[in-house]
């Protein structure tokens, strides 16, 4: 317990300091050299696993150890040689950019030991990536080794598993579900594929309208699903240019809830119900 409150509360104090600085554009990071003067910083980081698949959570440790206030930068080296710098949102969400995690931080108050939580995102590469983290002295340029006071690297690999289970076993399944006063949807789910963490197939069905006269009808569509971030989306088109597209949430008690739109502007929300596994025989 005492290192969780020790680990949100340097995450927050990170987060309160944070401030922007001038991102540096680089197409290789440099190579560290030692400088005279004694240097009593020390930094070592460490992960759980050495393999991961995309969704899992990566228990990042830090080490470190300090006097001196210190800008704190952290990148991720993909295997497909691009790389991105961690922000405070603790996601490699600034690509190509040298930008810092948090600066003039105050490395005296927080020497010890921590444990991030590191999400592996869909879009993460397949391969052997590496994270560094680098301290440098407070207000100093990044781009310069000989202001850095320490740096550590780990190195792990991260699966895009050509096995993923289909999305909740939607692979020929049937839903039909109310779309407000318009009327009914029914879709059935084609064979699903997994493409660097999304989720994808084709759908195909038809929406039963309700026409003048309340007499109803029916148009067939036919389009495309796919799975990432948490999200169902699904694009249906059929005749005279008609569209409808449906973004939906996934549930802990095995419904789709989420809203419609169609091409004339109307919308609402709706539900889907995932139909009952049946027994193995």
């Amino acid at each position: 317990m005492r290192t969780v409150k020790k680990t949100f509360a340097a995450i927050c104090f990170m987060i309160m300091i944070f401030t922007p600085f001038a991102a540096h554009a680089v197409t290789e990071l440099p190579i560290p050299t030692s400088e005279d003067g004694v240097n009593t910083t020390t930094l070592e980081l460490s992960t759980d696993q050495d393999n991961y698949q995309t969704g899992d959570i990566i228990k990042f440790t830090i080490k470190m150890e300090g006097v001196d206030p210190v800008d704190i930068y952290m990148t991720v080296n993909f295997p497909n040689g691009s790389f991105a710098s961690y922000s405070t949102s603790l996601m490699p969400d600034n690509e190509s950019l040298i930008i810092p995690l948090a600066t003039n931080f105050p490395l005296a108050d927080f020497s010890g030991e921590y444990t991030l939580p590191l999400p592996v995102i869909p879009i993460w590469p397949e391969g052997s990536s590496e994270i560094w983290m680098v301290f440098v002295k407070a207000g100093k340029n990044p781009m310069m080794s000989v202001n850095w006071l320490a740096e550590d690297m780990v190195t792990f690999s991260v699966d895009q598993a050509d096995d993923v289970d289909p999305l909740l076993n939607l692979e020929d399944k049937t839903f039909t579900a109310p779309i407000g006063e318009m009327g009914t949807i029914e879709i059935t789910f084609g064979k699903a594929t997994v493409e660097d963490g999304t989720i994808s197939g084709s759908v195909a069905g038809a929406i039963v309208l309700t026409g003048p006269m309340g007499i109803p009808y029916e148009r067939e569509v036919t389009g495309t699903y796919s799975y990432m971030d948490e999200t169902l989306t699904i694009h249906l088109e059929g005749e005279e240019d008609f569209f409808i597209d449906i973004s939906l949430a996934i549930n802990e008690d095995g419904t789709l809830t989420g809203t419609y739109e169609t091409i004339d502007g109307k919308n609402g929300d709706i539900e889907l119900a995932l139909p009952a596994e049946k027994p193995d025989n």
